[in-house]
């Protein structure tokens, strides 16, 4: 009896053993993974099926300045900005409840006083076995992006506000300059000295440029602010129309316009009309002398439809290829080619308006394909 309670003992201490190992085994891959994501230049974090925190990473701590011991639980809520704990708190808890994926933007308070914007994404994690053991996350700094927003914002009340006075203040002066400058020239005709003829042709043409600048400003704000009256529209016959609001110029450029599939989407059907009707014109008015070859086009990748208008023009510097949808930005001399500059802001306004991106795919002499996407469905 004496020697199975010793056999029993002894493999229940092997037992015991194993299990032993195993924990120090386990207790070592924490501490590797913690040491990766305290490695790592994002701010992790873990959460118990209790709803608290378990575990901050190194970053998280030394950014916030807060010692671990004060942030597990729910005292990583006191780093959370005021403004921002209540929406946050209620978006992790909907998908805590749910065992669903999340990501919220919230600001953070940094060891120097100040907040930064913080993406954090969380996703349930289970055992093995498949029992919920919480939570686990990512939270990266968004502030750079946060600043370009809010960058953007004030540059769109900017924008309003300058609209006021260009619609106002401009326009006015603008049209009297050019009519007194052309009674001027009328009532003086042939006596009017070769010098003061050209100076008088310099006011007109400055003139006329300033309300080229001034119509073109006030359609690129009207663009921002005015709402988007969404139906469906079939892309096919915006660009019919664009080719014949511009069939004589396209006769006089001798250009060839191509146009394949393009589909039926939701959109504000005039401002389609001019985004084709801005990069129709671009591509003849950039040919350099040759005949413009434009294809147009579109092919579907998931969820949106992939627009192109190509042409075989003068192309554009690949280092410009952001900065020529920014507005007032033009390339190349105005004696060269007339414009405001303003076409591409413009376009970039209507295809983000509609929830889609735009982009160009150029080079020097090679033409340029402009690409945008719009939701498909």
């Amino acid at each position: 009896m004496a020697e199975t309670s010793s056999k029993v003992s002894a493999r229940d201490l092997k037992k015991l053993g194993h299990r032993l190992e195993t924990i120090a085994e386990l207790e070592q891959r924490n501490d590797e993974l913690h040491e990766l994501l305290d490695a790592l230049p994002s701010l992790a974090w873990t959460v118990g099926p209790d709803t608290e925190c378990t575990y901050l990473n190194k970053p998280w701590i030394d950014y916030t300045g807060v010692p671990l011991e004060s942030q597990l639980g729910h005292g990583w809520v006191e780093v959370v900005h005021p403004d921002d704990r209540e929406a946050t708190f209620q978006v992790f808890s909907t998908a805590f409840e749910a065992r669903e994926a999340f990501e919220v933007e919230y600001r953070i308070k940094s060891a120097a006083g100040d907040y930064g914007w913080f993406l954090g994404r969380g996703r349930p994690h289970y055992s093995q076995d498949g029992r919920f053991r919480g939570y686990a996350g990512m939270t990266i700094d968004i502030s750079e992006r946060h600043a370009r927003d809010e960058d953007r914002v004030q540059f769109t009340v900017d924008l309003e506000q300058l609209n006021h006075i260009a619609a106002h203040d401009f326009k006015e002066p603008v049209r009297t300059i050019l009519s007194f400058s052309s009674m001027l020239r009328e009532d003086l005709g042939n006596d009017l000295p070769p010098d003061a003829a050209e100076s008088l042709g310099f006011v007109r043409s400055a003139a006329e440029r300033l309300r080229v600048l001034v119509e073109a400003f006030s359609k690129l704000s009207r663009a921002r602010r005015i709402d988007a009256k969404v139906a469906d529209v079939d892309l096919s016959d915006c660009v019919r129309q664009v080719e014949s609001a511009l069939a004589a110029h396209i006769r006089s450029k001798e250009a060839v316009v191509t146009v394949g599939f393009l589909p039926e989407v939701s959109a504000d059907r005039s401002m389609m009309v001019q985004l084709f009707q801005n990069l129709i014109a671009n591509a003849l008015k950039f040919s350099d002398g040759r005949s413009p070859r434009v294809a147009i086009g579109a092919v579907r990748s998931g969820d949106e439809w992939t627009v192109s208008v190509q042409d075989n023009g003068i192309g554009i510097e690949p280092r410009f290829a952001q900065k020529i949808f920014e507005p007032f930005q033009r390339l190349q001399a105005t004696q060269d080619y007339e414009g405001a500059g303003m076409g591409l802001a413009f376009c970039q306004t209507v295809v983000e308006r509609h929830r889609g991106r735009i982009w160009v795919d150029t080079d020097v002499d090679q033409g340029a394909c402009f690409r945008f996407t719009l939701p498909a469905d």
